[in-house]
């Protein structure tokens, strides 16, 4: 049965046990903008008015923290009088968040002040409910949510968000929604850092048929504390969970929908009600739309690679495997730095191409690159370009913007660009530490820039832009959330490094509001000498993710701009068996979105983690065992999440246990050379002279690898788009073309085939 991440205890005894040798930890990350000694003492005084029956005082004193410094940062805990340990993860929400869950506790012990909040807010949240539904405005119930969670009508809100969240197939929206509904509905631990969906902590499997056990029909506790639980909702757990079973059968769970199903059945077996328009009785209903499930057409896949991992949740699988053929259509030079010395080291591919249709784009530094996909040619040929470097460049810094600077450290600096639709969006610029910081940049020197591609690269309105504020500069490119440039900034001085979010119109190339700082941390050692990983951001559905490689993982609302949680965990060594070498340990790490899983391997642990999204709580963790050089989170197949570094792994993707390793022996001397990729059923992995070509599930060789060095080829990051699969390496990018792949048959248990592919439109039944 599966138990969940460890307490803190066992957390710290993992990563003594994993550490052969102690160095000195990094130094503990700091939450920007943490609750003010104002805000605690409003807080403390709103307790104790409620404890001494003073129901108006005590709700004023909450609703002004609540109005006033809501936006700030406050420690989830059980005990908030008491110090965490260093080793302990701690979980951060808002205090608007926490003030929500202390109205929401006091339906249980002082039901009064509760009664005493609602008649102060229902009469202006009633009559906003109405006027939502009347215009159908989701966004005018989430800020009844977001501002009001404890009102009479919330419950109605969020009812109302869930249904319109199905129908345009925002599965994680409408499980949020309709989690919040009963506080039975999640796990509670007395951890609130840690969280479990309900359906992991009793979901047991036999461990050869992998078959469901049957459970007692015992309906859980009501328990309180986060997530966020309404207290009084004017729903059925009957009717909840219903709808909590469908969104798992649409969403294409079909796992957790037969778990959950199970559950169902055991608790509300005689419940009738309506599914898709038709009545009867709900385990029936829900029965035969899961079995019809599992013979649903999948989406469509559109071709093209617009950003680092090929979607902006950083977890493309490309839907069909090509059969490469044994020869290169076309090579072109992507840098001019020397190789490095015979017998020294050769740093990983710093470039991961997008791909636009048949545009290719890259940059390095200073130049932003074009060829065709079909031909490697010049994407926008110019009589007036001598080279083939300079016939390839679509944007170039001017002179003044790279003078008189050092050249970029070998490997220690990533590109990567990302395309909405035609617009194009690269950071430039080489990264600078410690006492480079010293005197203000000039806005050349660290630009972002915009260019639309359907003028053949002319640059955006607005465009580039220089960092905000001095001392700023751009940790990465932007992403998108249709409206919006969401972008990353570090601030880098002698003795700290902070990291923040920007958000600019993407129309105008306008700021919109100051920047939202996230976390800081002090430098372990001289900043000329620490490494800084490139940060990257993924986006799912309206909610924002932010590894920091800080101590510090967040979650944002885009729509909103304002935080949903944060989730810090013990920062490890600089060094340590588990920390990836060199340069490698700088890759673009973001978070790998599955679902409602964010998985993340951020560099500073030796843990690799799995965060439900909804609320940042921890669902499991997992040391990396020693010799795990784990660079790249490639994407999740069926019930595994694959990754790669100085090898292939598969973990479990709801417990996160090592299921399988390729090669078997940590020892071996192949090695793993840029980022690979999932097709069909096959797991693409480049090493320096060869390309491996794996089941992804049980990682073992379907075929004999290509040798890239017989076709003049190297290793590095891979893109497939259609039949062309590129391969960008540290000095030049390749192509090689195929047939489509029928999927491999693989060695996996019948329980984990995989399922029939399955539409995503809530309309279907």
């Amino acid at each position: 049965m599966h138990t969940g991440p460890p307490p803190a205890s066992v957390w710290i005894l993992l990563t003594l046990l994993t550490t052969n040798v102690l160095p000195a930890p990094r130094p503990a990350a700091r939450v920007s903008h943490p609750a003010s000694p104002q805000t605690r003492s409003l807080l403390l005084r709103a307790e104790r008015f409620v404890a001494s029956g003073e129901w108006d005082e005590g709700v004023n004193a909450l609703r002004l923290a609540m109005d006033v410094h809501g936006d700030e940062r406050i420690r989830l805990d059980r005990e908030p009088a008491r110090q965490p340990s260093a080793a302990e993860p701690q979980l951060f929400v808002s205090v608007r968040q926490y003030c929500h869950l202390r109205l929401t506790a006091w339906s249980v012990t002082a039901p009064a002040a509760l009664a005493t909040y609602r008649n102060q807010v229902d009469p202006l949240v009633k009559q906003q409910l109405q006027t939502a539904l009347v215009d159908r405005d989701s966004h005018a119930l989430a800020d009844i949510a977001h501002r009001f969670f404890a009102s009479s009508h919330a419950d109605e809100a969020l009812w109302h968000l869930g249904e319109w969240a199905l129908e345009r197939g925002d599965y994680n929206q409408a499980r949020w929604a309709w989690e919040q509904l009963h506080p039975a509905l999640r796990y509670r631990t007395t951890a609130p850092y840690v969280g479990i969906p309900f359906w992991l902590t009793v979901e047991r499997r036999e461990p050869k048929t992998h078959a469901v056990t049957p459970l007692p029909a015992v309906d859980p506790p009501a328990r309180r504390g986060w997530p966020l639980a309404y207290p009084d909702a004017n729903y059925t757990l009957a009717e909840i969970r219903a709808r909590l079973v469908l969104v798992s059968i649409l969403e294409g769970s079909l796992r957790r929908a037969e778990t959950e199903y199970m559950l169902y059945q055991q608790w509300h077996s005689q419940t009738d009600g309506s599914l898709g328009g038709r009545q009867g009785r709900m385990v029936d209903l829900l029965r035969e739309l899961l079995d019809k499930s599992r013979h649903w057409p999948s989406p469509a896949h559109v071709p093209g690679w617009p950003t680092f991992a090929g979607n902006q949740e950083r977890s493309l699988t490309i839907p069909e495997a090509v059969d490469l053929e044994l020869r290169r259509v076309w090579t072109v030079p992507i840098s001019t730095t020397p190789p490095p010395p015979q017998g020294e080291a050769e740093a990983p591919p710093p470039y991961f191409p997008v791909v636009s249709e048949d545009l290719v784009i890259l940059h390095d530094a200073q130049r932003i690159h074009a060829v065709n996909l079909q031909t490697g040619q010049p994407a926008f040929p110019a009589d007036n370009r001598d080279s083939k470097i300079a016939s390839t460049s679509l944007y170039e810094q001017t002179q003044r913007a790279v003078e008189d600077r050092a050249p970029s450290p070998r490997g220690l600096q990533y590109f990567a660009p990302t395309l909405f639709g035609k617009q194009l969006f690269a950071s430039l610029g080489y990264k600078t530490t410690g006492r480079h910081q010293t005197a203000p940049a000039s806005a050349a020197e660290n630009q972002l820039v915009g260019l639309d591609l359907a003028a053949e690269g002319r640059l955006l309105r607005g465009f580039p832009l220089a960092a905000p504020d001095t001392g700023w500069t751009w940790d990465g490119p932007p992403i998108c959330d249709g409206h919006r440039l969401h972008i990353p900034l570090r601030k880098q001085t002698d003795t700290q490094t902070e990291v923040a979010l920007s958000r600019y119109d993407l129309t105008t190339g306008q700021l919109q509001g100051p920047l939202v700082r996230v976390a800081s941390s002090m430098h372990a050692k001289t900043p000329e000498s620490a490494s800084r990983p490139d940060n990257l951001l993924s986006l799912t559905h309206g909610c924002l993710l932010y590894n920091t490689n800080l101590g510090t993982i967040a979650a944002f609302d885009t729509e909103r701009g304002s935080l949903k949680w944060m989730f810090q965990y013990p920062r490890s060594a600089e060094s340590g068996p588990a920390a990836a070498s060199g340069a490698a340990a700088l890759a673009p790490n973001p978070c790998l979105v599955h679902k409602d899983l964010a998985i993340v391997a951020p560099v500073d642990s030796q843990h690799i983690l799995a965060i439900d999204i909804t609320t940042g709580q921890l669902v499991w963790n997992v040391p990396r065992d020693n010799g795990m050089e784990l660079v790249h989170l490639l994407g999740v197949t069926r019930d595994r999440v694959i990754a790669s570094g100085n090898a292939t792994y598969a973990f479990d993707l709801y417990s996160g246990k090592l299921r399988a390793r390729f090669p078997s022996a940590p020892e071996t001397a192949t090695r793993g050379y840029g980022r690979g990729l999932l097709a069909g059923n096959q797991l693409y992995w480049p090493t320096r002279r060869a390309l491996f070509l794996l089941d992804a599930y049980s990682l073992s060789p379907v075929r004999q690898p290509v040798h890239l060095e017989r076709l003049g080829l190297q290793g590095g990051n891979l893109v497939l788009v259609g039949r062309t699969l590129l391969l960008a390496g540290s000095q030049r990018m390749s192509a090689l073309r195929g047939s489509p792949l029928g999927a491999v048959p693989g060695s996996t248990p019948a329980a984990h085939q995989v399922s029939p592919p399955r539409q995503t439109s809530a309309n279907r039944f």
